[in-house]
């Protein structure tokens, strides 16, 4: 975008320039519409970069607060009983459960007790 500025600052002074010579009859007028034209293109193309430039903050933005909410399910769901977790997950829990082993209400079988 900076080059863009650059080459209508420039564009802008053939411009000044050449309608001087045109009001002395020295330059002719297909000239001075061919750079206007040029200069309406580069700011066309500054335009088209700041929308790009807004889009993609949009996206990160958008991410941004996709993660956010995932790093929160991840902490909720880490907070939870594994039990009710696995329950909401998977209609067969109980003594086939893969979780079983971490539930405190798995089966007796594989319930460790607390050494004394």
């Amino acid at each position: 975008m900076a080059a863009e500025a650059e080459q209508l600052g420039l564009i802008d002074q053939e411009i000044a320039s050449a309608q001087e010579m045109y009001k002395k009859g020295l330059e002719r007028l297909p000239r001075i519409l061919a750079l206007q034209r040029a200069q309406a293109d580069i700011r066309a193309n500054q335009a088209s970069s700041r929308a790009q430039v807004a889009k993609n903050d949009q996206q990160i933005g958008e991410t941004k607060l996709q993660l956010l909410n995932l790093r929160q399910q991840d902490s909720e769901s880490a907070n939870e009983d594994p039990c009710q977790r696995c329950a909401q997950t998977s209609p067969n829990c109980g003594a086939n459960c893969p979780r079983a082993r971490m539930c405190w209400r798995g089966p007796r079988s594989s319930r460790q007790s607390p050494e004394r």
